[in-house]
């Protein structure tokens, strides 16, 4: 994966470098979180899709990566309203590359671009698009949609799950105020990573001190046809971290690691 190439410098002026011509940021503009709202808006203004210099695959990817790059010094809602917009404009024949694009840079998890709040724009952005196959479109807003369920910022109210050494079941309602945070562990009983997975957290040092000292609560639930359904379930085990105090969802599908 390209790494980005893209410098926000003093209030002054923004670079890079690639085959996209940056936009030029009004000079009325000085604090570097509007800069960067307006260069997220207007980076893919310059975009021609009938040039060869901006369309071969180098290109859109360093451009994409510069294009993200920018994403965590803009304000939240104004970059996935510019990676949703840019997304309705993707030609037909340009989509898959873009979904790809989108998927590696900001859904997979050793991305150090990962924002999956990105990733459902983008996804939005091509179910919304006019150009693609109806069929494409749709494809796009499926997978939007099952992925928004329970996305980081979601509050898991409702749901059966039993303590790590399988002894007491009781609704997740019950974990709130329990720990700072609480670990949703979805496993499947023939899954041998998932009971390696659990006996980990049941006898590895590091982690017992973290739950003793009440920063971690840890509940499992099997995955069931109704949970599948639910919970976007992408890796066997998973992992959802909440808050918890709220519940709410703060990160998912991660591996287990310290």
């Amino acid at each position: 994966m390209k790494r980005l190439v893209l410098t926000l410098l003093l209030p002054v002026c923004l670079m890079a470098y690639g085959q996209l011509p940056l936009p030029v940021v009004p000079g009325t503009l000085t604090a570097p979180r509007d800069r960067a709202d307006y260069v997220v808006t207007h980076f893919y203004d310059g975009m021609d899709w009938n040039d060869p210099s901006m369309t071969g695959p180098d290109a859109m990817m360093q451009d994409w990566a510069n294009f993200l790059s920018v994403m965590p010094h803009a304000t939240p809602a104004t970059a996935a309203t510019a990676i949703r917009d840019f997304m309705k404009t993707v030609p037909a024949g340009r989509a898959d590359y873009f979904n790809g694009l989108a998927e590696g840079y900001l859904f997979a998890i050793d991305s150090d671009m990962y924002d999956e709040s990105l990733y459902l724009a983008a996804l939005d952005g091509l179910a919304s698009n006019t150009q693609l196959a109806a069929d494409v479109a749709a494809a796009c807003r499926s997978r939007h949609d099952y992925l928004a369920r329970y996305a980081p910022g979601s509050t898991v109210a409702d749901l059966t799950v039993s303590s790590l050494d399988g002894k007491s079941q009781f609704d997740i309602a019950a974990a709130a105020g329990r720990a700072d945070e609480v670990m949703l562990l979805f496993y499947d009983p023939d899954c041998d990573d998932c009971h390696e997975a659990m006996n980990t957290l049941a006898t590895d040092p590091d982690w017992l001190a973290r739950q003793h000292s009440g920063r971690l609560f840890v509940v499992i639930a099997e995955i069931t046809d109704d949970v599948e359904e639910r919970f976007p379930i992408l890796a066997v085990p998973s992992i959802y971290m909440l808050d918890g105090a709220t519940l709410t969802v703060k990160s998912r599908n991660l591996p287990l690691t310290k």
